[in-house]
Formats: structure tokens, sequence, C-alpha cells
């Protein structure tokens, strides 16, 4: 079961603060996700660019962070634009445990450089409990529901399998890994053809750096002039680095941000991903 613990903050230029935490009541080495979700009236470009910092943990490992964007009716029928950031954290101790104010980064409607503090977060983490597996008593009727249950999410997952293999790859899902985790969020954060080629290009570039921390547990953020040499140095053993390098490269130069540009780099980091992830298995 996962339980919710909320708080919003809004603040007097309609744009509003609301942090969330996921996974909670919180268990010593099992993750809990932290989200700081940025809203306000209006498109995703007007207070652009948006972002937060990342907040002084207590008594909890950072393991992984990611971002989408979307845009929302609210019951009124005006647009809503929201940005969500997330923090994948795993509790070290069965004691209590904080998440520092999160530092909001914005520039308002009148062009001045805002940050915004949200309040901090506490945690109480548990010990796992050893005795905490289901009980089932042969011949019952309960074990004879759960195998009807489990019988039916059975052939669902499989009628769903078989039906996802005969769709488009970027409608696939795979959540197998950290590689499987960012080929998720870029299907679900990047479209090229919702023709916001700058804003996807600025998207992908996020996750890649996201993967790269990830993976490496690196908390510097590279440019894309950069990035080719961190690419070239760290995933040298994937067939699909060069390909993506080329397309990174790309972007420094001259050349009009245009549909082909957007695809082109969205293929190659979903190719790179994909190699990653079959990286993974060996």
């Amino acid at each position: 079961m996962i339980f919710l613990v909320a708080c919003a903050q809004a603040r007097p230029d309609s744009l509003t603060v609301n942090t969330e935490i996921t996974g909670v009541p919180a268990v010593a080495g099992q993750e809990v996700v932290f989200h700081v979700r940025v809203s306000w009236p209006g498109h995703l470009n007007r207070f652009d660019p948006v972002k937060v910092d990342v907040p002084s943990l207590t008594n909890l490992e950072l393991v992984g962070r990611g971002m989408s964007n979307k845009t929302v009716v609210d019951a009124e029928g005006r647009k809503r634009a929201v940005k969500t950031f997330d923090f994948y954290l795993k509790p070290v101790e069965p004691v209590v445990a904080t998440i520092g104010p999160v530092a909001v980064h914005y520039v308002n409607d009148k062009g001045v450089a805002v940050r915004y503090d949200t309040r901090p977060r506490i945690i109480q983490v548990f010990r796992a409990s050893p005795d905490s597996k289901p009980e089932f008593i042969a011949g019952s009727i309960f074990l004879w529901l759960v195998a009807l249950v489990f019988g039916m999410a059975l052939l669902f997952v499989l009628g769903r399998f078989l039906w996802l293999r005969r769709q488009p790859r970027e409608m696939t899902e795979d959540d197998t890994g950290i590689a499987g985790k960012y080929i998720n969020l870029l299907r679900a954060t990047v479209h090229p053809a919702n023709n916001r080629h700058k804003d996807n290009i600025r998207e992908m570039v996020r996750i890649l750096n996201g993967y790269i921390q990830e993976k490496y547990r690196e908390t510097e953020t590279q440019t894309p002039a950069r990035l080719p040499g961190r690419l070239e140095k760290l995933f040298a053993g994937n067939s699909a680095t060069a390909a993506l390098i080329k397309r990174i490269t790309a972007l420094s130069g001259d050349n009009t941000v245009d549909t082909h540009v957007s695809h082109a780099l969205y293929n190659a980091l979903e190719d790179f991903l994909m190699e990653e992830k079959r990286l993974e298995k060996r």
C-alpha cells in the first residue's frame, strides 16, 4: 500500500509549490519518492526556466532523480502548467529522517529572478519486520480467492505484454534497472511530434544528465558542450555512444533546431539507453 504525505504552499505571483512523499510509512532500505510539484496558470514557458536544488538529506540516500512536464485543465476550465521534480530516496537506519528545504528558482512575470524555499520534511523510518509475511491456510476460501485473482492478473499481464509487443517502440514500457527507468522517463516526457523542439532537447539533455548522475553517483550537471567528452570516457563500451555524441555535438553548431534535429536526438538517446539496458543484463 502506498501512502502520500503532501504539503502545498502558494506564492503571491500565482505560482504554487507542492511537496509530496510517496512510499510512507518508510522502511529502512526501501525506496521512497519525494516529489516537488511547481504549478501556475498558463503555458509551461511562463516561468521558464524553473529549477530546483537537491535538498540536504539526513538518514536518506539519494539514488535517482527525474523531471516531467504536463499541462492540465482545472475545475474552471483554465489551463495550468505543472513541472514535477522527483527525488528517489532510500532510508538508511530505522530512525527519523529529514529532507531539508528545497530551493525553487524561477523568473517571474516581471523578469525578476526569484528563489523560494519549501518547508523541511520529517519522515519516521521503521525497521523491516521479518514476520510480515502473510499467512495462508491450505484449503481455505481465502486461498482460492487469492489464486483466482493471481490467475486473472497473470492473464492480464500476459495479454498486455503481447499487445505492447505489437505497438510502435515508443509506446512500450520497460522499468528494469536504471536504464529502464530513464527509457520510461524519456518516452513519458519527450514528444518530438509536438513541435516544441527546444523544450524537448533541453529535457533530453536533463534526462541524459540524470542517467549519468544516478549510474555513477555524480552531482555535477554537464552542459551539451561537455557531454560528448563525458560520454566518450564513461560509455566507450556502448555501441550507440558514437551516434549520440554526434547528435549532441550538432547542437552546439549553427544548425537550426527543427523536427529532424529533435527526432534524431530522441532516437539516438533512446538507442543509447536501450543498449545500456542490454549491457546491464550481461
